[in-house]
């Protein structure tokens, strides 16, 4: 049976934090309930923090495991992460486009993917890490604890027309991927939060759909506010999962191309 795919960060992970404790793969999440409500299978590649950078990769990674692929969502979200590296051995910057890939768990309809810090390979030994622009950082006051680096990262790149090509630019890519394939591809958004240009196309025209609306947006149009279902300040719970499974997921699926 084919298999749909599901791209995202800590939304599309089962994540959230209560008391300094932080959950993962529990019952707040909408893919493996998507799964379970429709008996299909799904691969969930998913990372707390996670950058659009990382979707490419992962898709990759997937199409290469699976031959088979019905679907594909991206859960597109914000500009200020990225990732910071480290080569231990200089004389190896190359590495296999799953190095840092983890299979999780592997059942008959959920199949879990997540990133590791150190590279799996013997030989390729490497260290990625997800970081995230502090609030606090785009405030009047800059926070000391932040290093000039997250200062330039964040005003000179992050929010400029250099990040605008690189999004612009890992879409192309996961277009690209898809069409080789005949994969129909959907991007949505947790919330306006993310940030959507109205010009994608800047590298070509791209056949993969992009959501109009945020899951946040397409629920405050039918008066449900997702502010009242969190778990904690930013994840919400399973109830709000559930209706992003069977109401939002769908109207993506109905979307015209």
């Amino acid at each position: 049976m084919s298999v749909t795919i599901f791209l995202g960060d800590s939304h599309s992970h089962g994540w959230y934090d209560k008391n300094n404790i932080t959950y993962s793969w529990q019952d707040n999440n909408y893919a493996e309930i998507f799964a379970n409500k429709n008996k299909m299978p799904v691969a969930i590649y998913s990372m707390p923090s996670a950058s659009n950078k990382k979707f490419p990769i992962w898709l990759k990674v997937l199409f290469d495991i699976y031959t088979d692929v019905k679907q594909v969502f991206v859960q597109s979200t914000y500009w200020h992460r990225w990732m910071i590296g480290e080569v231990l051995d200089n004389e190896r910057v190359e590495c296999k486009i799953d190095n840092f890939t983890k299979c999780i768990s592997n059942d008959n309809l959920i199949h879990r993917y997540t990133d590791i810090e150190k590279s799996n390979g013997l030989k390729e030994v490497g260290i990625q890490i997800p970081l995230k622009v502090s609030k606090k950082l785009f405030s009047n006051k800059i926070d000391p604890d932040h290093s000039p680096y997250f200062v330039v990262k964040a005003i000179h790149e992050l929010c400029t027309h250099l990040q605008y090509r690189e999004y612009c630019m890992d879409l192309f890519v996961i277009d690209s991927i898809c069409k080789q394939r005949n994969v129909p591809c959907t991007i949505w958004r947790i919330n306006d939060k993310c940030l959507l240009p109205k010009n994608l196309n800047l590298f070509g025209d791209l056949s993969i759909k992009f959501a109009p609306l945020s899951a946040d947006t397409y629920f405050k149009q039918k008066n449900i506010d997702m502010n009242n279902f969190k778990l904690d300040e930013e994840h919400y719970n399973k109830e709000m999962h559930e209706m992003i499974a069977a109401d939002y997921i769908q109207w993506l699926i109905n979307l015209p191309s």
